[in-house]
C-alpha cells in the first residue's frame, strides 16, 4: 500500500513539477532565499552514522576536555535517573537503556543546572542518525564567530564563555557547558578554533536539533568574599534548518518545502549543501520526487 501511495505522489509530484516549468520559465533562481551568512551556511555531512533503538539515548562528545566536571543526567517521576559524565564521554559514547513505561526529563549539571522541565518519551526516536559538522554562528546569533557566547553580569561585568576547560582569570573562575540534541541523541560539545562543532542528527522528517547551555560563576570580590551563581543557559533553543523535510530552512516542515524540491529539480531554484541534506529525505543519498512524495506522506498524518 506504502509503495502505491509513493508511485501515485510521485506521479503528482512530477506533474506539478512540469506545471512549475512552464509557469515559470523565466523566474529568476531564489537561491539566496536565506538571508546574510546563512545563504550558504557552513555544513557538512560526514561518513559516520549509528543506529538508536526505542527507548534508548546515545550520548557522545566532540572536543570536550576530559577535565570538564559537566553531566548529562536524565530522571523519571519514579525517581528512574541516569548520568553520564563529559569526561567518561571523552573516552567513548555511551547507550542509556530507558525503561519503557516512564518519560524522562533532562538536565545538564555541574555545581548546578538547568532543567527543560519537560518529560519527554524515547518510545519513537529510535533509528538513523547521521553525523554532521556545522558553524554555530551560521545557524544561531547568539554564538560568536569562534562558537562562544558572551554574557554580562553585574557581578563580574562582561565574560566570553567557550565551553571547554575552566576559565580562571585573577578574580573569578568560568564554568560553562554546552550540548546538541537530536531526538535520542545528545552530543556535549566545545566549539573548535573555527567555532564548528560534530554532532549526530536524526535522519527522520521533522526531528530537527536544539542546544543547551549552562553558565556558572565564582567571584571573589574586593573584601574577599567569593559570590558564586548561575548566568543563565538554554534548554531547547533551536538550529533552525536541520530538520530532514525542512527543505526551505524556515524552521518548519510544509508544502513550501515540496515546492522548494520541485523548483529545484526544474532547474529554476537551487539547493546549497545543507539544504540537499535536508531535502534528501529517504536518505538514499539523491534528491528526486520521491522526496516529495515522503514529505507529502508526512503532513497526511498531521
Amino acid at each position: 500500500m506504502r509503495k502505491m501511495y509513493l508511485k501515485l505522489a510521485a506521479a503528482c509530484v512530477c506533474t506539478a513539477v512540469m506545471i512549475v516549468s512552464t509557469v515559470n520559465a523565466g523566474a529568476a533562481s531564489t537561491e539566496n532565499e536565506l538571508t546574510g551568512s546563512k545563504s550558504s551556511p557552513s555544513f557538512n555531512v560526514l561518513d559516520e552514522k549509528i543506529e538508536i533503538s526505542s527507548n534508548q539515548i546515545y550520548t557522545s562528545a566532540y572536543n570536550v576536555p576530559d577535565s570538564s566536571g559537566y553531566r548529562f543526567v536524565f530522571n523519571s517521576k519514579n525517581s528512574d535517573s541516569h548520568t553520564v559524565q563529559f569526561a567518561d564521554l571523552v573516552k567513548s559514547p555511551s547507550i542509556i537503556d530507558l525503561d519503557s513505561t516512564q518519560d524522562y526529563v533532562f538536565l545538564l549539571y555541574n555545581k548546578g543546572g538547568g532543567t527543560d522541565n519537560v518529560y519527554r518519551s524515547y518510545k519513537s526516536t529510535g533509528g538513523t542518525y547521521r553525523k554532521i559538522r556545522i558553524k554555530l554562528s551560521d545557524f544561531s546569533s547568539r554564538f560568536n564567530s569562534d562558537g562562544s557566547q558572551t554574557k554580562k553580569n553585574s557581578v563580574y561585568g562582561t565574560h566570553v564563555f567557550k565551553f571547554g576547560a575552566v576559565e580562571t582569570t585573577s578574580n573569578a573562575e568560568f564554568y560553562s557547558a554546552l550540548c546538541i540534541r537530536s531526538g535520542a541523541a545528545f552530543t556535549a560539545v566545545t566549539p573548535d578554533e573555527n567555532g564548528e562543532v560534530e554532532f549526530y542528527v536524526s535522519t527522520d522528517i521533522g526531528i530537527g536539533a536544539g542546544y543547551c547551555t549552562d553558565f556558572r560563576y565564582k567571584y571573589i570580590n574586593e573584601n574577599g568574599s567569593i559570590t558564586s551563581g548561575s548566568d543563565g543557559g538554554t534548554t531547547g533553543s533551536g538550529l533552525i534548518g536541520l530538520d530532514i523535510g525542512d527543505t526551505d530552512s524556515n524552521g518548519s516542515v510544509n508544502v513550501s518545502d515540496v515546492t522548494k524540491i520541485q523548483m529545484s529539480l526544474a532547474r529554476l531554484d537551487t539547493l546549497n549543501n545543507l539544504q540537499q541534506f535536508t531535502a534528501d529525505t529517504n536518505s538514499d543519498g539523491k534528491v528526486s520526487v520521491i522526496d516529495c512524495a515522503y514529505i507529502q506522506m508526512q503532513l497526511a498524518k498531521k
